[in-house]
């Protein structure tokens, strides 16, 4: 589901100036790819460039909401995906004027799900997962300020979600009939049962999940087909068709789900990895497709028959690979040179106005022909992308080197430059009574926790090497009881 905003007459500007044409693929690399900085103000300086473009101007086509005339951004599968680009972009700078942008948007849709025809809301299908993705941006904004005042802003997706489970029953792969449908929905019911504890959440997704995947997912290629239609079919080269655009909106949708999913008791464990055994298999799949650029293109077994790079689908993939290395699911060795790879492919098509371009129009399969398209889920990619790189790429040297104490009920938290050591008083019933959260309120997975046993306390070890500059919530719990809650700022 990429869908076209901008037409640009199929001319597109790199590095140094207007490229068309054939010539645009390579000429775009050869121009900026060299010239892409990883240094985390860099990373950020494009993050904001290309969020400019639709913040300060607003959208067309597509992407408006409420009639013609309007230039609000929908709150659609596509202005929901955006959305998700900003909060990352916010993450990554704490700069209050993105925060309050999301917040505008989530206000200006009364925190309600996406329509399927602006100008009728009454058309609205509740339990369509297009529909639904605008409710993982109100539960980020919910989760930065948790308290029962603000219940407001998941409340009409709650209402909804209860709709869906009790109202309209169906099987997973009718459900989540297409593999877009895995980034819009499965994250939105995750941080839902985060924010309430209500378990059929869950259970409900595992459910829609597992039997989506019956269908959809190829377990000898590791990829995904598009929808069933596709299974089985090959194209004119005898080459399975594995649609990338796909693909990337369901890799990024298991970094966005993951995080969220409970990890308290063994049954829990047991499905969680097993989303993290398809994540990590996807990804070595992926990862050997990428082309000449950093790009993936739209085919991806087969660049021959599709040799056009595809920009928002190589941002998912990136953010996605980011997020896997990230929380140590992902080898950083072997993925980092593909990350910086696919990094440089998006720059180099960041336009002067800031519009990322090469994105590929709305569709369901392999496509050519949309090297001057911008979409508004792209550019959500592409801060998403930032945010996860910028916290890979942060220099160790940034790291402090004096001590530091907090206080929480008991607890002491003293950062060093190689770890974060909390002092717990008294028993502490093993590590997973530990976690750590960013600034979203995502829980941060593979941080090296560890505990040891002293006398009369409990030293907790995170690894700190593992976790990005930035702000951080540290939690403690005995049971179901929190009894320590620090916020923690890395710098």
């Amino acid at each position: 589901m990429f869908r076209a905003l901008t037409l640009n007459s199929g001319s597109c500007r790199g590095g140094d100036g207007l490229l068309s044409g054939a010539l645009l693929f390579l000429c775009i690399v050869v121009q900026n790819v060299g010239a892409v900085n990883f240094t985390p103000d860099s990373i950020k300086n494009v993050m904001r460039k290309v969020s400019g473009y639709y913040l300060q101007h607003g959208v067309s086509g597509w992407g408006r909401t409420n009639g013609v005339n309007s230039t609000i951004i929908n709150n659609d599968w596509d202005g929901g995906a955006y959305m998700s680009g900003i909060m990352g972009l916010y993450a990554a700078t704490g700069q209050q004027s993105y925060l309050d942008s999301a917040t505008q948007w989530a206000v200006d849709h009364s925190w309600l799900i996406g329509t399927d025809n602006p100008s009728n809301p009454a058309q609205t299908v509740p339990t369509d997962a297009d529909n639904q993705c605008c409710t993982q941006t109100y539960c980020d904004l919910y989760l930065l300020d948790p308290t029962p005042a603000n219940a407001y802003m998941y409340a009409p997706w709650e209402r909804d979600l209860k709709l869906t489970i009790d109202t309209v029953p169906m099987a997973g792969r009718d459900r989540w009939w297409w593999c877009d449908a895995l980034y819009m929905a499965p994250a939105a019911y995750a941080k839902l049962f985060k924010i309430t504890h209500t378990r059929r959440y869950i259970d409900t997704l595992n459910k829609y999940w597992w039997d989506c995947a019956a269908t959809l997912y190829d377990t000898s290629a590791h990829l995904w087909y598009r929808q069933a239609s596709f299974n089985g079919q090959l194209d004119q080269n005898g080459k399975k068709i594995f649609w990338s655009c796909g693909n990337a909106w369901v890799a990024a949708g298991m970094a966005r789900t993951i995080p969220n999913l409970p990890d308290s008791t063994p049954a829990d464990d047991s499905t969680r990895q097993k989303y993290i055994n398809q994540f990590k298999a996807m990804m070595d799949a992926i990862r050997v497709q990428q082309d000449t650029g950093g790009l993936w293109t739209t085919s991806l077994l087969d660049h021959a028959l599709y040799p056009e790079p595809e920009a928002s689908g190589t941002a998912f993939f990136g953010f996605a690979m980011a997020w896997g290395v990230l929380n140590g699911f992902l080898d950083m060795n072997t993925y980092l040179p593909v990350i910086k790879n696919a990094w440089s492919g998006c720059v180099a098509h960041v336009a002067s106005n800031g519009e990322f371009q090469g994105c590929q129009y709305m569709g369901w399969e392999p496509a050519s022909g949309f090297e001057s398209y911008t979409t508004l889920e792209g550019n959500g990619a592409f801060l998403l992308f930032g945010n996860e790189l910028i916290q890979l790429v942060a220099p160790v040297s940034t790291l402090p080197s004096a001590t530091a104490e907090r206080h929480s009920i008991g607890c002491t938290t003293r950062i060093t430059p190689q770890s974060i050591i909390v002092t717990v008083p008294g028993a502490l019933p093993g590590a997973r009574a530990v976690a750590i959260f960013d600034l979203c309120g995502r829980k941060i997975d593979g941080a090296g926790i560890r505990t040891v046993a002293g006398s009369g306390n409990v030293m907790v070890y995170i690894d700190r090497a593992r976790l990005a500059n930035g702000f951080y919530t540290l939690q403690i719990r005995q049971g179901n009881k929190i009894i320590s809650e620090n916020p923690v700022m890395l710098h």
